[in-house]
């Protein structure tokens, strides 16, 4: 399985909102993150030119994290396993979004486990 490698830093961290920058193989993203609501988050994403991706990068300093995306598919849904490299190596991080009212299928635990990630 091909993933996808992505370099994202964070401008901005505080309770109200999170901005950040990623830089992946094909596309780099400004995305601003509310605080959480219940079980949403609102987001904002912005697709932007990978000069201005890679500029604001550099003004995240060692905010930013290294890590190579999987798009793994299970029933209807597709979670998003990242592979953490450099310092934080070792680190795996499962995410699946739900439409509202839906629930993830259970149990996924073993169809993630099999996936040919990392």
């Amino acid at each position: 399985m091909r993933g996808e490698r992505l370099i994202q830093g964070y401008l901005s961290t505080d309770a109200r909102a999170t901005v950040r920058v990623r830089v992946g193989d094909a596309h780099s993203f400004l995305t601003i993150k509310g605080a959480p609501r219940g079980l949403s988050t609102p987001e904002f994403e912005y697709e932007i030119p990978r000069a201005h991706a890679t500029a604001l990068l550099r003004l995240c300093g060692d905010t930013q994290v290294e890590k190579t995306r999987y798009r793994v598919p299970v029933e209807e849904h597709v979670f998003e396993i990242d592979v953490f490299e450099g310092r934080n190596r070792g680190l795996v991080l499962a995410e699946v979004e739900l439409v509202h009212g839906r629930r993830a299928p259970v149990p996924v635990a073993m169809r993630l486990r099999d996936a040919d990630v990392g």
